[in-house]
């Protein structure tokens, strides 16, 4: 018995108990199949026969973990041959889905510390805006007085609770003071031969200002009467679907915004008006689709982590303290671990996105409750922490920073078609890459695991 514990996977357990292995035999590490009519009070119990889906001929035992490409669940690679990755400025991700690429990072050149054409910094005209051009539009540097036709507009955008257009505007003001202080900054770090600072403020500082200054499209847009407050979207989606319909939204607009802080009013603001366009662009039958296609997800993975739970249960007791520690520490089990941290993700997306949406679609879009989407989650959660107990894990999970994600108004083909979060960007590099699938993007790990836990196809829409 020894010299199996030398063993860097699950088949270790061979050796210590015919019992342990016929356990292990029995819990299945893929499933697929889930059907329309799995639901989530299917949850009830580990052993619960409803929530298992039906197994396909392609299933693996535990015993698979031992072959070369086998990964936990599914998730560790990337396969279906109808899927590529969608185009990305981001650099390539090699097989694994589950590790982020690698960035690299081009030395500066001494070159780059020289002063170039754009030193002038001619982008940054501060312009009047349309119907206040009486007002003054120079700037003295240091000055932190901004024109005041911004300043009342400021105070319009305020009182009509347009928080979000607020927000923007005064960053524009503050824009237009620090354009001048700072130019006047970098032209004295050339005079003073401080290249690094001056460098700072031409490649950082000023374009991050030339973005805060917005044109005069957009102040113009600001002065128009007709821009969008929460209270007026709640009465366009009331006039276009009737109040019946349109009571999960209403219930679901943040109250009270101008008690708040500017920015998190603005952000407030922002989740409604990403939850109303989403509400527009999507029909119900759509709706009822994608919280169908979520619910099969969260079903998959508490799954699946049960699978998993199993595994490690099956572990004989009788192991000696030192002996497990070995055991936990080899190659199969740490992969198997990390797959276990990127599912657990998966899963934060996923309920994060079900709750959120769920809670605003229109009445019927949802067969399942709320409080079993929450009864999941816990599952969820139970059983990754018992498997990271029973590993003797102590690192923390990454927490999920989700909010931002609500926050921002997308059209549904810059979303992954199955979380209906953004797809991976600039904005949201963390975020797995992306693949179009018969024609529809997803997150990589998704639809990955979609199709080798749920059903073979991608998901219809």
């Amino acid at each position: 018995a020894g010299s199996a514990l030398a063993a860097d996977d699950f088949g270790g357990f061979d050796a210590f108990s015919s019992s342990a292995a016929s356990a292990l035999e029995a819990a299945p590490a893929t499933r697929q199949g889930a059907h329309d009519e799995d639901s989530f009070d299917a949850f009830g119990g580990i052993g619960s026969s409803q929530l298992a889906p039906q197994h396909s001929k392609a299933s693996q035992s535990p015993a698979a973990l031992n072959e070369d490409g086998a990964s936990f669940g599914g998730i560790g690679a990337f396969s279906a041959p109808s899927c590529s990755r969608a185009p990305s400025s981001h650099s390539s991700v090699g097989a694994s889905i589950l590790l982020p690429s690698s960035c690299s990072s081009t030395p500066l050149a001494a070159s780059n510390l020289a002063a170039n054409d754009d030193d002038s910094f001619s982008a940054f005209e501060v312009k009047s805006p349309p119907k206040l051009a009486a007002a003054a539009t120079s700037v003295t540097a240091g000055s932190s007085d901004a024109e005041p036709g911004l300043k009342a507009l400021l105070s319009q955008l305020m009182e009509a609770e347009r928080f979000e257009e607020a927000l923007c505007c005064k960053q524009h003001i503050d824009g237009i003071a620090q354009v001048a202080v700072q130019k006047a900054a970098y032209e004295n770090a050339k005079m003073n031969d401080d290249l690094e600072k001056a460098i700072h403020l031409r490649d950082v500082v000023l374009p991050r200002l030339r973005q805060q200054v917005q044109s005069e499209d957009v102040v113009r847009s600001w002065q128009a009467s007709e821009g969008l407050s929460v209270a007026a979207m709640k009465r366009k989606v009331q006039a276009v679907f009737g109040e019946a319909q349109a009571a999960p939204f209403v219930s679901s607009c943040p109250q009270g915004l101008a008690k708040l802080e500017l920015s998190e009013a603005a952000g407030q603001e922002r989740r409604a008006r990403s939850a109303f366009e989403l509400l527009f662009e999507l029909p119900a039958e759509r709706q009822q689709r994608h919280l169908s296609h979520l619910d099969k997800m969260i079903c998959a993975v508490v799954s699946v982590m049960r699978d998993v739970l199993t595994l490690f249960e099956a572990a004989p007791l009788q192991l000696a303290a030192e002996t497990r520690a070995s055991l936990m520490r080899s190659a199969r089990v740490q992969q198997l671990i990390a797959a276990l941290f990127e599912l657990r993700k998966l899963g934060g997306h996923l309920t994060v996105s079900r709750k959120w949406h769920g809670s605003f679609f229109l009445p019927g879009a949802a067969n399942t409750p709320p409080h079993e989407v929450m009864q999941a989650v816990h599952q969820m959660e139970s059983a990754f922490s018992r498997i990271t107990a029973l590993a003797g894990v102590e690192e923390a999970p990454e927490p999920l920073e989700t909010e931002r994600y609500l926050e921002v108004a997308l059209p549904l083909d810059q979303r992954c078609s199955l979380t209906l979060l953004p797809l991976r960007s600039e904005d949201f590099s963390e975020l797995p890459p992306t693949v179009e699938c018969s024609g529809t993007r997803f997150h990589a790990l998704a639809i990955n695991f979609w199709i080798r836990n749920v059903q073979p196809e991608p998901p219809s829409f």
